[in-house]
């Protein structure tokens, strides 16, 4: 009795230009795929919100490094597998030396010498069309620096408004103008921290206020109106917090004299 057919289902959505629901849709065309064929599925691998022009995929990687325990790996369509020029070539010709075939769900490459060519001309136009994305996203983003839009760029004591630029968050700004009044006034910025923690103070990751957070906000140029993006920079581009004396005057200070020993305060 032949041994029955196997294979490994990848798919991959990318952040910038799917939704995760497409990776429900990428198993669902391959496991029919799989069904019509005649193939017996022995394990899936999924990576989410992950560019194919990185290998740097957690899931990819554990396909490629279990090679071999199947007789293929399937895939929606060629560009799941890499958008990279290089990395394609390279992972296929590691499958193939553990036995494994590169097969497109939705593709139909011809099992001929003509086969090879079509092939690597579907690589070369996902790591062509991977490119052009690229370079669409970055044009965009600078259109919308030129418009003083966030980006995407998070800062404490702003939120994006629904054109997509910065506004003022009244209960966070209080807190950053408090912070500036007392490094003014000499106070360490490690003591300001540990104040802001304790009374429940966060970044936008969920973690407590510490020294970094408040030394990026005391020298931060938002906080007197002034945005920045990539190189493009624009005084007035948003909503002020502080002015610039207050912002000067904390951003040069030093902390103050905490012991008789003549130590000084971290700053």
């Amino acid at each position: 009795m032949p041994t029955a057919r196997t294979a490994v289902i990848y798919a991959r959505f990318s952040c910038n230009k799917q939704r995760e629901a497409s990776i429900d849709d990428q198993l669902r065309i391959c496991r029919q795929w799989c069904q019509r064929e005649s193939y017996a599925i022995v394990a899936e691998y999924c990576d989410y919100a992950i560019s194919g022009r990185t290998d740097d995929r957690p899931e990819f990687q554990r396909m490629i490094a279990s090679a071999g325990e199947s007789d293929i790996v399937l895939v929606y369509m060629m560009d799941r597998f890499s958008r990279g020029e290089y990395d394609a070539p390279i992972y296929k010709r590691e499958l193939a030396q553990h036995g494994v075939k590169l097969v497109s769900a939705l593709e139909q490459i011809p099992d001929s010498p003509e086969g090879i060519i079509y092939e690597k001309l579907l690589e070369g136009l996902a790591a062509c069309e991977s490119r052009k994305t690229s370079i669409r996203v970055k044009r965009g983003m600078e259109g919308n620096a030129l418009q003083c839009r966030t980006n995407g760029v998070r800062c404490f004591g702003y939120r994006a408004d629904s054109d997509g630029r910065y506004e003022v968050v009244p209960e966070e700004a209080e807190i950053v103008v408090e912070a500036f009044e007392r490094r003014v006034q000499g106070e360490a910025i490690n003591s300001i921290a540990r104040d802001f923690a304790a009374r429940g103070v966060k970044t936008y990751t969920g973690r407590p206020c510490s020294y970094t957070m408040l030394y990026n906000i005391i020298h931060n140029d938002k906080y007197r109106g002034v945005y920045s993006w990539g190189g493009h920079r624009v005084e007035g581009g948003m909503p002020r917090i502080v002015d610039d004396d207050l912002f000067f005057r904390a951003k040069d200070a030093r902390s103050k004299k905490v012991r008789a020993s003549e130590n000084w305060g971290e700053f």
